[in-house]
């Protein structure tokens, strides 16, 4: 679902096994989760990425299937 706004998270593990079977097991904590609509990334983006060690931005594959280009320029 699409973040809309800015929401504190609290700590959660993301794994994800990568093609070559390699298994990254991340613990995430003081996680801050925001959208990433211009109003969103002008009020929210320093917040959530000034003291980040790791930033995730999340596109929507179907979207940048039809419409590569807006979607990336976005």
């Amino acid at each position: 679902m699409q973040t809309r706004g800015s929401e504190q998270l609290e700590t959660f593990n993301l794994i994800y096994t990568l093609p070559d079977g390699t298994r990254l097991d991340l613990k995430c904590k003081n996680c801050i989760n925001t959208g990433g609509e211009i109003d969103e990334r002008e009020r929210y983006w320093l917040t959530a990425c000034q003291h980040a060690d790791v930033i995730f931005y999340l596109v929507d594959g179907e979207k940048l299937r039809k419409a590569p280009k807006q979607t990336i320029d976005r």
